[in-house]
């Protein structure tokens, strides 16, 4: 956390963010947990760690990973079932994610409502203040990681396309032959 995240960096940004953000909210939540663990803010937050979790930079590297070597075996003229298969469960893996995603901003929307209306209360100010900035933080970090793994995933969808037609043509080619 000493290091300070830079947001014209985007991607990796957002990444080391992450995870200096889930250190954050952990340690807000075992420091105020005995006083409002049980409050709706709370419960919604701990869902938030709970999903962030999944969401480390190494897994969201490793998908990244993945989706690019898939990107470059699915423009391969040969394919084996072991890459159409790998092809396929990186598809699956890119919809798990961008759900965690989806899933942590809903937590993140609930949270910062309840927020607002404890702001508005005027009770705890400071922190809740610092949490509703937090939760900012880690939503904008998210929009990032679904904007990559949006984009990664039309170039695969693209790549998948090529190689459907070119799987197509060879088809059709046997067929006149027969």
């Amino acid at each position: 956390m000493s290091e300070v995240c830079d947001p014209n960096a985007s991607f990796g940004w957002s990444l080391k963010c992450i995870d200096n953000e889930y250190a954050i909210l952990s340690r807000l939540l075992c420091r105020n947990n005995n006083q409002h663990g049980k409050s709706l803010v709370f419960s919604h937050l701990k869902s938030m760690k709970r999903i962030l979790s999944t969401l480390s930079s190494e897994n969201c590297k490793k998908l990244i990973n993945s989706i690019d070597a898939a990107v470059r075996h699915a423009g391969q003229p040969k394919q084996n079932k072991i890459q159409i298969d790998a092809i396929l469960s990186t598809t699956e893996s890119v919809y798990d994610a961008l759900s965690v995603c989806l899933k942590c901003i809903f937590h993140a929307s609930k949270a910062s409502q309840c927020i607002i209306k404890l702001l508005s209360l005027k009770v705890f100010v400071p922190l809740y203040s610092l949490l509703l900035a937090l939760v900012g933080r880690i939503c904008r970090c998210i929009s990032i990681i679904c904007v990559q793994l949006d984009v990664r995933y039309q170039a695969l969808r693209v790549q998948i396309k090529v190689c459907l037609q070119l799987l197509l043509s060879r088809f059709i080619v046997l067929l006149t032959l027969f």
